[in-house]
């Protein structure tokens, strides 16, 4: 006799939370909105190494994470910051999301201080990075449903097909997309190591007793 246990359910398995929709949507008309403002009404929104380290315009840290340089990049931005800020939503709440634009507004600080002090930083690029590259980290570390090996494997698949450019563009900062992704993993790791009880809590395995097979035979053997 065996008695075998396995994990039936856990935090992924359960209905995305009835939020979800109006907290991505919020995130949404914020980004367009801002974006809306500095395109259109030529509101300074954008942030440089001038204008923060030696304005002290601090706040331009953040408010840059939510404008685009024209429509094009906005529209860019868009479905992956869409896509990974629901399925954050969904199944943790808005915590992860709204911390993936306030550690990214720091990221932007070590970002800046990388580039000429008269070139603009603007977009959301950073962000996708790190709400992707959390979601990533917190699925591999969360979900047990399966052996680490195959959580680690399909991560590495895509975060290698999401996060690795195609070709260079010398208008695009490698650096901010390089930052949002070690700060998206590291926020995912230490997200989960102050919510692991919670996710404990939230498992429900199965037992089941496994009768071993009884392979003897007395029945006669028949001759040809």
């Amino acid at each position: 006799m065996e008695i075998q246990t396995r994990l039936v359910s856990n935090i992924f398995t359960r209905k995305f939370l009835s939020s979800t929709w109006p907290m991505t949507l919020v995130w949404v008309i914020v980004v367009y909105g801002a974006s809306f403002l500095f395109l259109e009404k030529d509101i300074s929104l954008e942030a440089s190494g001038v204008l923060v380290f030696q304005q002290h315009e601090w706040w331009r840290a953040w408010t840059s994470l939510l404008v685009h340089s024209d429509l094009a990049h906005l529209l860019s931005n868009t479905p992956w910051l869409v896509v990974f800020m629901f399925l954050l939503n969904g199944v943790f709440g808005a915590v992860p999301v709204l911390l993936a634009f306030v550690v990214m507004g720091l990221g932007n600080l070590i970002v800046l201080a990388t580039m000429p002090a008269q070139v603009s930083l603007v977009g959301a690029s950073g962000v996708v990075h790190f709400v992707g590259a959390m979601w990533v980290t917190l699925h591999v570390l969360v979900d047990h449903r399966e052996g680490w090996k195959p959580r680690f494997g399909s991560a590495l698949f895509l975060m290698l097909m999401l996060f690795i450019p195609g070709d260079y563009r010398p208008n695009i900062s490698y650096m901010g997309h390089a930052v949002g992704f070690i700060l998206g993993v590291g926020t995912g790791i230490v997200y989960y190591l102050f919510q692991r009880a919670r996710f404990k809590a939230l498992e429900v395995y199965e037992t089941r007793i496994i009768e071993p097979v009884d392979f003897d035979w007395s029945g006669e053997e028949c001759e040809p």
